[in-house]
């Protein structure tokens, strides 16, 4: 139920089910609380998330945009 947790959660911000699989294989069941805390950590050559998604949910989760992960 795991991964289908991730799959759910990143779906509302248009993450691929392919990278989504690959953030469950990185971070397991950490995932969404990595993610919730620095959404550009979607961005790595492993996952693959552009810039502008990740900056999309962080726009979401109403993350500043001078957070300390942005810049």
């Amino acid at each position: 139920f795991g991964i289908r947790t991730v799959m759910l959660f990143l779906a509302q911000y248009q993450v691929t089910p392919e990278q989504s699989v690959q953030v469950y294989k990185k971070w397991g069941t950490l995932a969404i609380d990595i993610i919730s805390e620095n959404p550009y950590l979607l961005c790595g050559s492993d996952i693959g998330v552009s810039f502008e998604v990740a900056d999309s949910i962080r726009e979401k989760m109403e993350i500043s945009p001078l957070s300390h992960c942005r810049l």
